[in-house]
């Protein structure tokens, strides 16, 4: 019967000297929306004003959702609360429903 040792090596690089041992590459970094906006339009607002989501721009979390939505001219990024029927925006605080164009809107990044 004969035996095989085991040895580890810490010095792996004086053991081996010609491998060399890369790192791992850092993975990219994560960012909102890597694809282009499409719009979907959600009817017109109380001011007059039509009303589109960026599809691509949606991540729903637990009774919640991210999401960009365009009126008139103006990009507003937006946070909704599924539950309580209502979404925030930054320039404009807490806002609730007040045309089917934005009760529309909640329904679409909600589902």
């Amino acid at each position: 019967m004969s035996t095989v040792s085991v040895g580890l090596f810490a010095n792996w690089d004086k053991v081996f000297p010609n491998q060399k041992v890369q790192p791992s590459p850092s993975p990219p970094p994560v960012s909102k929306s890597t694809t282009s906006p499409v719009w979907k339009l959600m009817g017109t607002a109380s001011t007059g004003e039509r009303v589109y989501v960026d599809t691509a721009s949606i991540e729903k979390l637990a009774g919640t959702a991210d999401f960009t939505y365009k009126i008139g001219n103006e990009l507003v990024d937006a946070h909704a609360d599924c539950q309580g029927n209502r979404w925030y925006a930054n320039k404009y605080g807490w806002n609730s429903p007040k045309s089917s164009a934005t009760q529309e809107m909640l329904g679409y990044v909600c589902r």
